[in-house]
């Protein structure tokens, strides 16, 4: 769990966020493994002149799963889905990903 805030010399508050996940990664067999994670990501509110209160950014939180192969040491491929909720936004985002990664 992390809290970051910065400062802003027009605003009487600081900007605030609290961030944090928690991943599960098992091993299948040689080279294959699975991975799930959850993470969100929560805004302070602000409010106007009039008092209304509103969130300075939109909250997420946002699940994640994928499996990945090692052909070799430094050959790795992921299949990752994600999926992604904008409370405030009310949109939802789902995001399938390959990756391969190459190392030297």
């Amino acid at each position: 769990l992390v809290r970051n805030w910065w400062e802003n010399p027009l605003l009487d508050k600081d900007l605030a966020t609290t961030a944090g996940y928690v991943e599960i990664k098992q091993k299948i067999s040689a080279g294959l493994f699975l991975a799930t994670r959850y993470d969100r990501i929560t805004f302070d509110e602000l409010s106007d002149g009039s008092g209304k209160k509103f969130t300075w950014g939109y909250n997420l939180s946002r699940f994640e799963t994928g499996a990945g192969y090692n052909f070799t040491r430094n050959i790795l491929l992921k299949l990752v889905w994600q999926h992604n909720n904008y409370e405030d936004e009310g949109d939802d985002v789902d995001l399938l990903n390959t990756q391969l990664v190459l190392t030297f």
